[in-house]
């Protein structure tokens, strides 16, 4: 049945046309959706709904037309997924559905067709990855799959088949992509603008990352430690579907962190700066599918120190006494910050100097600075030290001179034949 310039909508009562063979609408006015009592046609073998205004989704109730051998809606705004249901039709031959708005992935249920021999559905959304099933489809010879948001590896079992296949503009990969063919027998391109030829997987371009935290979060496009992912197709940018899936590898440590789609919430945690390899979709053999990020950790912190201040043993005497450590020492300061900034390192006492006994010292700790003078430590951070490091300082080593630094102090009358003790605690500040 083919209608002179029909408009409207295709009427739910259509199911009463039981003898129909044929229905092309294709080029004309028709709008609205396509409506579930279309699948009570069962004498139709060939539904042509092209070029039209058609709107909505396929109906399942496609899936009844056991007799349909030609299924062609190219050229409208049909939305949503394939279905399955296509699949148990066991005389159609060719599926043509291009330029429209499908989407979902395509249903591996398609290869159960007995007689399909072509399936084109070129210039859609369709996502997901290429069934393998359709390796093994008994009848085709065709599957056209070009201008889709397509990810995922090609199956060995198509890649290497003489089907006519061609998937160009989709971001697919191959596991290895030296090892398929590039075109088919006919000479045609199977893969143009894909991760097996042209489109390169590529990160960060400004390395390395360099972050002040332990927390690496690499979708998430806010923090310093964002991985900033995509494609380039022969230096052009391109921004990745949310399909694909990256394994991301600490190369120094060859620890998995983290395996899965680009979740902005995704976080790990490194304590030192590492290395990483990005594989996307698990396609481990093809260069096209890998990036490396440096990810350096930009740390001002305080590195070797003294376990402990060992101020001697000593007789108790009727003055004032100033005791300084039995042996040299010195406070270490790691500083890898690309920008550097002037740092101060300050000191503090939680509480007296208190002897085995319970006996304690009024000033007990002090710091003696340079020109004599004296400042008793108590739970106050009190600044000792301060540094305007250069570009190239990545350690500092602080010591004090002989007349100056930590003393322990010992007004008359207050010692008593005891061991005393204390406790120190040292801060270090990123600013002047």
């Amino acid at each position: 049945m083919t209608l002179t310039n029909p408009s409207g909508t295709i009427p739910s009562g259509i199911e009463y046309l039981s003898g129909l063979t044929t229905l092309s609408l294709a080029g004309f006015g028709i709008s609205g959706s396509i409506p579930e009592s279309i699948g009570s046609l069962s004498n139709l073998t060939s539904l042509n709904l092209g070029s039209t205004s058609l709107t909505g989704s396929l109906p399942k109730s496609l899936g009844n037309l056991s007799n349909l051998t030609a299924l062609a809606i190219y050229d409208n705004q049909i939305t949503g997924s394939i279905p399955k249901e296509l699949g148990n039709l066991q005389n159609l031959k060719s599926i043509h559905c291009v330029e429209s708005q499908l989407s979902g992935e395509l249903p591996k249920e398609l290869a159960n067709c007995p007689k399909l021999e072509s399936i084109t559905l070129t210039f859609n959304n369709i996502s997901g990855n290429v069934p393998v099933e359709f390796a093994s489809a008994p009848s085709l010879k065709s599957l056209q799959l070009s201008s889709n948001k397509l990810t995922g590896t090609i199956p060995d079992a198509i890649a290497q088949s003489s089907l006519t296949f061609r998937v160009s503009n989709s971001q697919v990969s191959a596991n290895n992509a030296d090892s398929i063919a590039i075109t088919n027998t006919d000479g045609s391109a199977r893969y143009a603008n894909t991760f097996v030829t042209t489109l390169q997987l590529a990160s960060k371009t400004t390395i390395p990352t360099t972050t002040h935290s332990t927390v690496i979060k690499p979708f998430d496009p806010t923090s310093d430690t964002y991985f900033d992912l995509h494609y380039l197709n022969q230096s052009t940018r391109g921004t990745l579907q949310s399909a694909h899936t990256y394994k991301i590898i600490n190369q120094d440590t060859q620890e998995v962190m983290y395996n899965g789609p680009a979740d902005p919430d995704v976080s790990f945690t490194q304590s030192e700066s590492a290395n990483y390899r990005i594989i996307m979709d698990d396609a481990v053999g093809n260069s096209r599918n890998t990036t490396n990020v440096s990810v350096q950790m930009s740390i001002l912190e305080l590195g070797n120190m003294p376990e402990s201040l060992n101020f001697g043993t000593h007789k108790i005497t009727s003055t004032t006494q100033l005791y300084k450590p039995t042996e040299d020492w010195s406070i270490q300061v790691n500083d890898t910050r690309t920008t550097k900034t002037p740092w101060r390192l300050s000191v503090a006492t939680p509480s007296k100097m208190q002897g085995s006994s319970g006996h304690t010292l009024s000033e007990g700790l002090i710091y003696k600075a340079e020109n004599g003078t004296e400042t008793t430590l108590t739970n106050q951070y009190l600044d000792v030290y301060q540094y305007t490091p250069n570009s190239t300082d990545t350690q500092v080593n602080i010591t004090w001179p002989t007349n100056a630094g930590i003393f322990l102090k010992v007004k008359a009358g207050e010692g008593y034949a005891e061991s005393y003790s204390g406790e120190l605690n040292w801060t270090l500040t990123d600013a002047p």
